[in-house]
């Protein structure tokens, strides 16, 4: 990784390339303009973990319904832990793979019925780039925190980012947000005057979602 430049207390990197993995990266795109993937798997003989590569070929076999070959291809995508000290700038190239691996992973958990995985790597992928947001986490990281019932956060998240990112204006968190305290309400082992501040709270909010976006309660019409 090569630092870019340091500011607001913030270091901001991009990945870079070995020589190597440059020439892998031409064949890859020379593969995909020929339209066959068994180019591809030749590819990944020589360079097994060309992270491009293994998204194209993740993708082929998902089309063909191969599942679990599509999961196996993009966890060996997936880059290792390392300690992140900045963000990385999607608009660079080099990092687009790396945010691709972690989106397609995060999708493949949440299919398999892993919300609670699913939401920690969309914290992740929001985290990296939480002002540009280049792949549009604000709109998908409602749906997960309900699915993990993990409304305290998602209630959290909406109170210290609507002062800067209006959050309210976003038709998913006007709607989402109400009913993360509806439903904390419904918890029994919170106290009652919790339960009673969150049923007060989800009214008020529903009530301004649906003055905001009138028809977002309702089916569109046949």
């Amino acid at each position: 990784m090569r630092l870019l430049e340091s500011r607001k207390g913030l270091s901001f990197f991009a990945f870079e390339h070995s020589e190597e993995y440059q020439q892998a990266q031409h064949k890859f795109l020379v593969a995909v303009e020929s339209m066959e993937p068994n180019n591809i798997v030749v590819l990944l003989q020589t360079s097994p973990y060309h992270v491009d590569s293994l998204l194209q070929l993740s993708d082929a076999c998902r089309f063909q319904e191969d599942q679990e070959m599509a999961r196996d291809l993009v966890g060996k995508a997936e880059p290792p832990p390392v300690p992140l000290l900045g963000r990385l700038r999607q608009e660079y190239r080099s990092s687009e793979s790396f945010y691709l691996a972690l989106y397609k992973q995060m999708s493949f958990l949440e299919k398999r019925g892993c919300p609670r995985t699913a939401l920690e790597y969309c914290k992740l992928i929001l985290s990296l780039e939480p002002d540009e947001d280049p792949l549009c986490m604000l709109l998908l990281i409602d749906h997960l925190a309900l699915r993990a019932r993990n409304y305290e956060y998602l209630i959290r998240l909406f109170q210290e980012w609507e002062a800067h990112r209006n959050l309210s204006q976003l038709p998913n968190f006007a709607f989402s947000v109400p009913l993360a305290y509806f439903l904390l309400s419904q918890q029994t082992d919170l106290p009652e005057h919790e339960r009673s501040s969150a049923r007060e709270k989800a009214s008020l909010l529903i009530q301004q979602a649906l003055t905001m976006f009138p028809g977002g309660g309702c089916p569109p019409e046949p």
